[in-house]
Protein backbone atom coordinates (compact mmCIF):
# COMPACT_ATOMS: atom_id res chain seq x y z
CA UNK A 1 0.00 0.00 0.00
CA UNK A 2 2.84 2.56 1.07
CA UNK A 3 4.26 1.99 -2.74
CA UNK A 4 0.87 2.55 -4.38
CA UNK A 5 -0.25 5.17 -2.70
CA UNK A 6 3.59 6.78 -3.52
CA UNK A 7 2.76 6.44 -6.98
CA UNK A 8 -0.40 7.80 -6.90
CA UNK A 9 1.11 10.90 -5.24
CA UNK A 10 3.52 10.40 -8.36
CA UNK A 11 0.95 10.69 -10.73
CA UNK A 12 -0.75 13.03 -9.55
CA UNK A 13 1.92 15.82 -8.87
CA UNK A 14 3.39 15.03 -12.51
CA UNK A 15 0.61 15.06 -14.37
CA UNK A 16 -0.92 18.03 -12.60
CA UNK A 17 -4.48 16.39 -11.93
CA UNK A 18 -6.41 13.48 -9.61
CA UNK A 19 -5.09 10.22 -9.39
CA UNK A 20 -7.11 7.01 -7.73
CA UNK A 21 -6.21 4.50 -5.34
CA UNK A 22 -9.03 1.83 -5.06
CA UNK A 23 -8.32 -0.70 -2.63
CA UNK A 24 -10.72 -4.13 -1.96
CA UNK A 25 -12.34 -3.88 1.61
CA UNK A 26 -10.71 -6.49 3.33
CA UNK A 27 -7.36 -5.16 1.36
CA UNK A 28 -8.19 -2.24 3.30
CA UNK A 29 -8.83 -3.47 6.68
CA UNK A 30 -5.03 -5.20 6.87
CA UNK A 31 -2.39 -3.33 8.64
CA UNK A 32 0.02 -1.25 5.97
CA UNK A 33 3.99 -1.51 6.60
CA UNK A 34 5.39 1.26 7.97
CA UNK A 35 8.04 1.68 5.61
CA UNK A 36 9.69 5.46 4.93
CA UNK A 37 8.82 6.48 1.37
CA UNK A 38 11.64 5.43 -1.62
CA UNK A 39 11.30 8.62 -3.48
CA UNK A 40 11.25 11.91 -2.39
CA UNK A 41 9.56 13.60 -5.09
CA UNK A 42 9.26 17.45 -5.85
CA UNK A 43 7.20 18.68 -8.55
CA UNK A 44 8.44 18.88 -11.96
CA UNK A 45 9.82 22.14 -13.26
CA UNK A 46 11.32 21.05 -17.10
CA UNK A 47 12.15 23.45 -19.79
CA UNK A 48 10.18 22.77 -22.92
CA UNK A 49 9.40 25.04 -25.81
CA UNK A 50 8.54 24.35 -29.52
CA UNK A 51 11.77 23.94 -31.77
CA UNK A 52 13.12 27.02 -33.51
CA UNK A 53 11.68 26.76 -36.49
CA UNK A 54 8.33 26.27 -35.34
CA UNK A 55 8.88 29.16 -33.21
CA UNK A 56 9.60 31.20 -36.31
CA UNK A 57 6.42 29.91 -38.18
CA UNK A 58 4.10 30.61 -35.20
CA UNK A 59 5.81 34.26 -34.88
CA UNK A 60 5.52 34.92 -38.35
CA UNK A 61 1.34 34.25 -38.23
CA UNK A 62 1.10 36.52 -35.14
CA UNK A 63 2.95 39.21 -36.79
CA UNK A 64 0.34 38.68 -39.93
CA UNK A 65 -2.45 38.71 -38.23
CA UNK A 66 -4.34 42.30 -37.57
CA UNK A 67 -6.84 41.06 -34.38
CA UNK A 68 -4.71 38.57 -32.11
CA UNK A 69 -6.93 37.03 -28.86
CA UNK A 70 -5.40 35.07 -26.41
CA UNK A 71 -7.53 32.41 -24.50
CA UNK A 72 -4.90 31.20 -21.15
CA UNK A 73 -5.89 28.29 -18.78
CA UNK A 74 -4.27 26.82 -15.74
CA UNK A 75 -0.71 25.87 -18.14
CA UNK A 76 -0.32 30.08 -17.82
CA UNK A 77 0.89 29.35 -14.12
CA UNK A 78 4.50 30.62 -13.47
CA UNK A 79 4.35 32.85 -16.98
CA UNK A 80 2.35 35.82 -15.99
CA UNK A 81 4.83 38.48 -16.77
CA UNK A 82 5.61 36.66 -19.97
CA UNK A 83 1.51 36.40 -21.22
CA UNK A 84 1.13 39.97 -20.00
CA UNK A 85 4.53 41.27 -22.12
CA UNK A 86 3.23 38.89 -25.31
CA UNK A 87 -0.15 40.72 -24.88
CA UNK A 88 1.07 43.64 -24.35
CA UNK A 89 3.47 43.35 -27.92
CA UNK A 90 0.44 41.53 -30.03
CA UNK A 91 -2.50 44.60 -28.57
CA UNK A 92 -3.81 41.31 -27.58
CA UNK A 93 -7.09 41.09 -25.53
CA UNK A 94 -6.43 38.29 -23.15
CA UNK A 95 -8.94 36.12 -21.80
CA UNK A 96 -9.28 32.97 -19.43
CA UNK A 97 -10.78 29.51 -19.06
CA UNK A 98 -11.78 29.25 -15.08
CA UNK A 99 -8.68 27.21 -14.32
CA UNK A 100 -6.71 29.75 -15.61
CA UNK A 101 -8.27 32.86 -13.31
CA UNK A 102 -5.74 32.58 -10.75
CA UNK A 103 -2.79 33.05 -13.27
CA UNK A 104 -3.89 35.61 -15.75
CA UNK A 105 -6.54 38.38 -14.19
CA UNK A 106 -3.99 40.07 -11.52
CA UNK A 107 -1.96 43.11 -12.76
CA UNK A 108 -2.92 42.46 -16.47
CA UNK A 109 -4.24 45.67 -18.33
CA UNK A 110 -5.37 43.55 -21.43
CA UNK A 111 -7.40 41.35 -18.85
CA UNK A 112 -11.13 40.85 -20.44
CA UNK A 113 -12.54 38.32 -18.29
CA UNK A 114 -13.87 34.93 -18.55
CA UNK A 115 -15.41 33.23 -21.72
CA UNK A 116 -18.02 30.29 -21.50
CA UNK A 117 -20.57 29.06 -19.95
CA UNK A 118 -19.54 30.90 -16.02
CA UNK A 119 -17.94 33.97 -18.60
CA UNK A 120 -18.96 37.28 -19.52
CA UNK A 121 -20.05 38.72 -22.89
CA UNK A 122 -16.56 40.73 -23.30
CA UNK A 123 -14.33 37.44 -23.50
CA UNK A 124 -16.96 36.27 -25.69
CA UNK A 125 -16.98 39.04 -27.94
CA UNK A 126 -12.74 39.31 -28.08
CA UNK A 127 -12.77 35.88 -29.00
CA UNK A 128 -15.06 35.78 -31.79
CA UNK A 129 -13.76 39.40 -33.22
CA UNK A 130 -10.01 37.99 -33.57
CA UNK A 131 -8.61 36.64 -36.89
CA UNK A 132 -5.97 34.52 -34.69
CA UNK A 133 -6.66 33.13 -31.92
CA UNK A 134 -3.50 31.81 -29.21
CA UNK A 135 -4.40 29.17 -26.68
CA UNK A 136 -2.10 28.66 -24.06
CA UNK A 137 -1.87 25.76 -21.73
CA UNK A 138 -5.84 25.78 -21.66
CA UNK A 139 -8.38 22.46 -22.35
CA UNK A 140 -11.22 24.91 -22.69
CA UNK A 141 -13.92 22.16 -23.40
CA UNK A 142 -17.28 24.19 -25.12
CA UNK A 143 -16.89 23.94 -28.80
CA UNK A 144 -19.78 26.53 -29.14
CA UNK A 145 -17.28 29.61 -27.96
CA UNK A 146 -14.29 29.14 -30.44
CA UNK A 147 -14.41 31.36 -33.13
CA UNK A 148 -15.32 29.60 -36.27
CA UNK A 149 -12.96 31.76 -39.33
CA UNK A 150 -9.90 32.49 -37.43
CA UNK A 151 -6.51 30.94 -37.57
CA UNK A 152 -6.28 29.06 -34.01
CA UNK A 153 -2.85 28.07 -32.54
CA UNK A 154 -2.08 25.93 -29.64
CA UNK A 155 0.44 25.79 -27.08
CA UNK A 156 0.29 23.13 -24.86
CA UNK A 157 2.72 20.60 -22.69
CA UNK A 158 0.57 18.02 -23.07
CA UNK A 159 0.87 17.10 -26.78
CA UNK A 160 -2.24 14.86 -26.35
CA UNK A 161 -4.57 17.77 -25.74
CA UNK A 162 -4.10 19.76 -28.84
CA UNK A 163 -7.01 19.54 -30.96
CA UNK A 164 -9.20 17.82 -28.98
CA UNK A 165 -11.83 20.81 -28.55
CA UNK A 166 -11.31 22.86 -31.77
CA UNK A 167 -9.74 23.04 -35.17
CA UNK A 168 -6.35 23.87 -34.83
CA UNK A 169 -4.05 25.58 -37.74
CA UNK A 170 -0.94 25.00 -35.98
CA UNK A 171 -0.35 23.37 -32.82
CA UNK A 172 2.92 23.44 -30.77
CA UNK A 173 4.55 21.38 -27.75
CA UNK A 174 6.18 23.34 -24.95
CA UNK A 175 5.10 24.84 -21.49
CA UNK A 176 3.91 28.28 -21.50
CA UNK A 177 6.71 30.03 -19.82
CA UNK A 178 9.62 28.75 -22.01
CA UNK A 179 7.32 28.72 -25.13
CA UNK A 180 6.77 32.61 -24.71
CA UNK A 181 9.94 33.92 -23.82
CA UNK A 182 11.84 32.35 -27.03
CA UNK A 183 8.78 33.73 -29.20
CA UNK A 184 9.15 37.42 -27.66
CA UNK A 185 12.01 38.73 -29.86
CA UNK A 186 10.42 37.58 -33.29
CA UNK A 187 6.84 39.65 -32.44
CA UNK A 188 6.53 42.69 -34.33
CA UNK A 189 4.99 45.05 -31.71
CA UNK A 190 1.48 46.37 -33.40
CA UNK A 191 0.56 49.65 -33.26
CA UNK A 192 -3.27 49.15 -34.11
CA UNK A 193 -5.05 49.15 -30.42
CA UNK A 194 -8.54 49.12 -31.83
CA UNK A 195 -9.12 45.28 -30.92
CA UNK A 196 -7.67 45.88 -27.69
CA UNK A 197 -9.34 49.03 -26.82
CA UNK A 198 -12.96 47.70 -27.91
CA UNK A 199 -12.69 44.39 -25.47
CA UNK A 200 -11.15 46.02 -22.81
CA UNK A 201 -14.18 48.70 -22.73
CA UNK A 202 -16.54 45.87 -23.46
CA UNK A 203 -14.59 44.16 -20.09
CA UNK A 204 -15.57 47.54 -18.08
CA UNK A 205 -19.51 47.67 -19.14
CA UNK A 206 -19.93 43.92 -18.32
CA UNK A 207 -18.04 44.03 -15.05
CA UNK A 208 -20.20 46.94 -14.06
CA UNK A 209 -23.30 45.05 -14.80
CA UNK A 210 -21.83 42.46 -12.48
CA UNK A 211 -21.13 44.57 -9.77
CA UNK A 212 -24.32 46.61 -9.99
CA UNK A 213 -25.99 43.07 -8.78
CA UNK A 214 -23.55 42.70 -5.80
CA UNK A 215 -25.22 45.22 -3.54
CA UNK A 216 -26.69 44.81 -0.47
CA UNK A 217 -29.24 46.66 1.71
CA UNK A 218 -29.07 47.03 5.77
CA UNK A 219 -31.69 44.51 7.16
CA UNK A 220 -32.70 43.69 3.81
CA UNK A 221 -33.09 39.79 3.68
CA UNK A 222 -32.52 37.31 1.79
CA UNK A 223 -28.72 37.96 1.62
CA UNK A 224 -27.67 38.68 -2.55
CA UNK A 225 -25.18 35.73 -3.26
CA UNK A 226 -23.51 37.88 -5.43
CA UNK A 227 -23.25 40.04 -2.18
CA UNK A 228 -22.39 37.89 -0.04
CA UNK A 229 -19.19 36.74 -2.66
CA UNK A 230 -17.95 40.33 -3.17
CA UNK A 231 -18.04 41.04 0.87
CA UNK A 232 -15.96 37.72 1.33
CA UNK A 233 -13.42 39.68 -1.70
CA UNK A 234 -13.10 42.61 0.09
CA UNK A 235 -12.61 41.04 4.01
CA UNK A 236 -10.39 37.98 3.61
CA UNK A 237 -6.99 37.76 3.40
CA UNK A 238 -4.59 39.02 0.53
CA UNK A 239 -3.27 35.17 0.63
CA UNK A 240 -6.26 33.40 0.99
CA UNK A 241 -7.27 30.24 -0.26
CA UNK A 242 -10.44 29.67 -1.51
CA UNK A 243 -12.61 26.82 -2.23
CA UNK A 244 -15.97 26.65 -4.29
CA UNK A 245 -18.65 23.85 -4.48
CA UNK A 246 -19.66 22.81 -8.12
CA UNK A 247 -22.80 25.02 -9.27
CA UNK A 248 -23.51 28.65 -8.62
CA UNK A 249 -20.95 28.98 -5.57
CA UNK A 250 -18.36 28.26 -9.08
CA UNK A 251 -20.35 31.21 -10.13
CA UNK A 252 -19.70 33.42 -8.18
CA UNK A 253 -16.17 32.47 -7.14
CA UNK A 254 -15.76 33.06 -10.93
CA UNK A 255 -17.29 36.58 -11.04
CA UNK A 256 -16.75 38.28 -7.65
CA UNK A 257 -13.21 36.80 -6.12
CA UNK A 258 -10.47 38.71 -7.03
CA UNK A 259 -7.33 36.72 -7.94
CA UNK A 260 -3.76 38.94 -7.15
CA UNK A 261 -0.88 36.30 -7.37
CA UNK A 262 -1.03 35.65 -4.00
CA UNK A 263 -4.55 34.00 -3.65
CA UNK A 264 -5.51 30.21 -4.56
CA UNK A 265 -8.80 29.38 -5.90
CA UNK A 266 -9.63 25.78 -5.61
CA UNK A 267 -12.48 23.77 -7.01
CA UNK A 268 -13.44 20.52 -9.23
CA UNK A 269 -13.06 22.71 -12.05
CA UNK A 270 -12.16 19.40 -14.69
CA UNK A 271 -14.03 16.47 -12.91
CA UNK A 272 -17.36 18.30 -11.52
CA UNK A 273 -17.52 16.78 -8.13
CA UNK A 274 -20.03 17.56 -5.89
CA UNK A 275 -19.68 18.82 -2.44
CA UNK A 276 -15.60 19.25 -3.10
CA UNK A 277 -15.03 22.88 -1.31
CA UNK A 278 -14.74 21.66 2.43
CA UNK A 279 -12.66 18.54 1.76
CA UNK A 280 -10.54 20.87 0.08
CA UNK A 281 -10.65 23.33 2.50
CA UNK A 282 -8.99 20.44 4.89
CA UNK A 283 -6.31 19.53 2.93
CA UNK A 284 -5.73 23.25 2.25
CA UNK A 285 -6.24 24.42 5.78
CA UNK A 286 -3.78 21.32 6.81
CA UNK A 287 -0.87 21.97 4.71
CA UNK A 288 -0.96 25.93 5.15
CA UNK A 289 -1.67 26.26 8.52
CA UNK A 290 -0.45 29.90 8.15
CA UNK A 291 -3.07 30.90 5.51
CA UNK A 292 -6.80 31.83 6.21
CA UNK A 293 -8.62 28.68 4.09
CA UNK A 294 -12.29 29.63 3.34
CA UNK A 295 -15.37 27.64 1.57
CA UNK A 296 -17.82 28.46 -0.53
CA UNK A 297 -20.07 25.78 0.06
CA UNK A 298 -23.56 25.11 -1.41
CA UNK A 299 -26.53 23.79 0.99
CA UNK A 300 -26.28 21.15 -0.70
CA UNK A 301 -22.70 19.83 -0.71
CA UNK A 302 -22.92 20.61 3.17
CA UNK A 303 -25.51 18.44 3.31
CA UNK A 304 -23.52 15.30 1.40
CA UNK A 305 -20.37 15.96 4.02
CA UNK A 306 -21.77 16.92 7.35
CA UNK A 307 -19.24 14.05 9.08
CA UNK A 308 -16.47 16.79 8.00
CA UNK A 309 -17.47 19.09 9.95
CA UNK A 310 -16.76 17.01 12.55
CA UNK A 311 -13.54 16.48 10.62
CA UNK A 312 -12.55 20.55 11.29
CA UNK A 313 -13.34 20.36 15.33
CA UNK A 314 -11.70 16.94 16.08
CA UNK A 315 -8.43 18.56 13.46
CA UNK A 316 -9.12 22.16 14.86
CA UNK A 317 -8.65 24.03 11.54
CA UNK A 318 -9.89 27.21 11.88
CA UNK A 319 -11.39 27.02 8.17
CA UNK A 320 -14.47 29.59 7.51
CA UNK A 321 -17.07 27.59 6.29
CA UNK A 322 -19.88 30.21 4.04
CA UNK A 323 -23.06 28.36 3.18
CA UNK A 324 -25.04 29.84 0.16
CA UNK A 325 -28.19 28.13 1.29
CA UNK A 326 -30.71 28.67 -1.75
CA UNK A 327 -32.75 25.54 -0.97
CA UNK A 328 -31.73 23.60 -3.92
CA UNK A 329 -28.97 21.57 -5.92
CA UNK A 330 -28.49 24.51 -8.21
CA UNK A 331 -27.48 22.71 -11.08
CA UNK A 332 -29.01 19.32 -11.06
CA UNK A 333 -32.64 20.83 -9.73
CA UNK A 334 -34.44 20.00 -12.31
CA UNK A 335 -33.13 16.29 -11.96
CA UNK A 336 -34.13 16.60 -8.38
CA UNK A 337 -37.57 17.15 -9.21
CA UNK A 338 -38.03 14.74 -11.90
CA UNK A 339 -36.83 12.10 -9.91
CA UNK A 340 -39.33 13.20 -6.80
CA UNK A 341 -36.05 14.19 -4.87
CA UNK A 342 -36.54 17.00 -1.92
CA UNK A 343 -33.96 18.86 -0.66
CA UNK A 344 -33.54 18.77 2.96
CA UNK A 345 -34.29 21.79 4.87
CA UNK A 346 -31.31 23.32 6.83
CA UNK A 347 -32.82 25.07 9.40
CA UNK A 348 -29.22 25.53 11.35
CA UNK A 349 -28.50 27.98 8.23
CA UNK A 350 -31.80 30.09 8.41
CA UNK A 351 -30.85 33.80 6.96
CA UNK A 352 -29.68 35.84 9.95
CA UNK A 353 -28.44 33.32 12.12
CA UNK A 354 -25.47 31.63 12.88
CA UNK A 355 -23.69 28.18 13.60
CA UNK A 356 -20.95 28.66 16.23
CA UNK A 357 -18.41 25.53 16.72
CA UNK A 358 -17.60 24.35 20.40
CA UNK A 359 -14.81 26.48 21.83
CA UNK A 360 -11.20 25.58 20.77
CA UNK A 361 -11.71 25.69 17.02
CA UNK A 362 -11.45 29.22 16.34
CA UNK A 363 -13.79 29.30 13.12
CA UNK A 364 -17.99 29.91 12.59
CA UNK A 365 -20.10 28.91 9.86
CA UNK A 366 -22.04 32.04 8.73
CA UNK A 367 -25.37 32.18 6.93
Amino acid sequence: MPRVLEIAIQTAVARQGVAVVVLPGNVALRAASGRAPRLQFDAPKPTVRPSDEELAGLARMLNQARRVTILGGAGCAGAHSELVEVAGALNAPVVHALRGKEFIEYDNPCDVGMTGLLGFSSGYHAMMNCDALLMLGTDFPYQQFYPEHATIIQVDIRGEQIGRRTRVDIGLVGDVKATLQALLPSLEPKEDRAHLDDSVENYRRARQGLNDLATGEPGHKPVHPQYVARVLDELTSPDAIFSCDVGTPTVWAARYLTMNGQRRLLGSFTHGSMANALPQAIGAQVSHPNRQVVTLSGDGGIAMLMGDLLTLRQLRLPVKVVVFNNNSYGFVELEMKAAGISQPSHKGLTPGKSMRFPAGLGGRLPD
